[in-house]
């Protein structure tokens, strides 16, 4: 039963998303265009700043600022497959989430985001601590400095994970709210096959209702003739009686006359009375034929009278369903406006509710591109005073690292201010560049 319950939400899931894949795919490509730009400005800044300090290196260091080029490039190729091969898997996966789990895989799809954004951050954070390292020990001979990071290095770290756990939340509470959305368009789906159901067995009443309508007026029809066809038989009946009646008063006078002439004609009643007696047989046969006749048609009147009786009995019975039927189809229709009526009510508020959803995660993703483009910019900020700084380091006739000739203060190159120890004046210089 839970299975087959997923799948329904999985099916259902998979019909309401399928408008959404187009969209997807088309910010996508926007995203792509735009980490495809700011990865060639980057790489060309870094290209001329490289060339120009190359150029304000001395002559007495050439080959450390050749060996500083290829651990420096060596680095970003290797960078730059990290972030292509990041990138790529990071499609592979949204791609295959999106197809099997939306909307469910929006959800999936930000953590995704949100971690490969994380993951990114820290390689940075990694590169550009190993440069450091690598330049500080190029130009102090080997030795190491280590030093804690300040309030300022964790900030970044901790605002990130508090957005990060700030849009986790939202993405749940959107996804509780797709998962409520789609409970009610299941129900809605339900109540609409209940509906059809409902209808055909309207249709299959009604057909019913047809049939039963279409023999009873066959059965009219044959009482009909039946009935004509009884009362013609009992009029010829009827015209039978009255011949033989008529023949036997007929045959009453005959008799009658035949008495009075029986005094006066002896001989001719001898002849007479053989007639008589055939005549009188005659008469019998005939009343006998009469009574059969009679009670075969009390019979018959009987007959069509009980059928009469159960063909109205039945016409009443068909005349009773049909209105029972009427008045279920119409609460039947009556409940149908009322549920559609709550059906469309229900979709109107969920299109508004999902026009909002939409609204906000365009805003969200317009302050993601922000936060990513001032990181960028930080970052590149930064690279670039440590490449200042370990130009300065290198160059044996700044003031930076001479001790003797400033009694052994380390001054900044933005503003010039002046430290004690080369590590302070670091902190310094990346403070005063921020």
């Amino acid at each position: 039963m839970a299975s087959a319950k997923i799948l329904q939400r999985a099916e259902t899931a998979m019909e309401i998303a399928g408008d959404f894949l187009f969209a997807d795919d088309e910010d996508d490509a926007d995203d792509d265009s735009e980490n495809c730009g700011e990865n060639a400005d980057a790489e060309d800044g870094e290209d001329a700043k490289s060339n120009a300090s190359e150029r304000e290196e001395p002559e007495g260091g050439e080959e450390e600022g050749e060996a500083r080029d290829k651990t420096a490039n060596s680095e970003a190729k290797k960078d730059g497959q990290t972030k292509k091969s990041e990138k790529g898997m990071g499609k592979r996966l949204k791609s295959i989430m999106g197809i099997a789990t939306r909307p469910f895989g929006s959800k999936l799809q930000w953590e995704l985001l949100f971690n490969f954004e994380a993951s990114n951050k820290g390689s940075k954070r990694n590169d550009g601590k190993r440069n450091a390292k690598s330049n500080t020990d190029t130009t102090t001979g080997g030795k190491k400095t280590s030093r804690t990071p300040n309030d300022d290095e964790r900030k970044p770290s901790s605002v990130d994970a508090s957005e990060i756990g700030q849009l986790r939340r939202e993405n749940k509470r959107l996804a509780k709210l797709a998962d409520k959305f789609l409970d009610a368009y299941i129900q809605l789906k339900t109540r609409i096959g209940e509906l059809s159901e409902v209808e055909g067995q309207l249709i299959a009443a009604r057909s019913n209702y047809d049939k039963l309508k279409e023999e009873l007026q066959e059965s009219q029809s044959s009482r009909d003739s039946l009935i004509a066809t009884m009362s013609k038989q009992s009029e010829e009946h009827r015209f039978a009686v009255k011949r033989l009646d008529a023949e036997l008063k007929k045959a009453a006078k005959d008799l009658a006359m035949l008495e009075q002439e029986k005094k006066c004609i002896e001989d001719k009643d001898k002849q007479n009375v053989a007639s008589l007696q055939s005549i009188r047989k005659e008469l019998e046969s005939l009343t006998s034929i009469r009574d059969k006749l009679k009670t075969e048609l009390c019979k018959q009147e009987e007959m069509h009278h009980a059928e009469t009786t159960r063909l109205i009995e039945d016409l009443e019975r068909v005349e009773k369903e049909k209105n029972e039927s009427a008045v279920q189809y119409r609460e039947a229709i009556d409940m149908f406006k009322r549920d559609t009526v709550n059906l469309e009510e229900r979709a109107t508020k969920a299109a508004m509710e999902n026009v909002r959803l939409q609204r906000e995660i365009s805003e969200l993703e317009n302050e993601r591109a922000t936060l990513r483009t001032n990181l960028n910019s930080s970052m590149a900020k930064v690279n670039e005073l440590r490449r200042a700084i370990a130009v300065l380091e290198s160059n044996p006739s700044t003031s930076t690292t001479v001790g003797t000739a400033n009694k052994g203060l380390f001054s900044c190159p933005l503003c010039g201010q002046e430290f004690g120890s080369l590590a302070n004046m670091q902190l310094h210089a990346e403070d005063c560049c921020t």
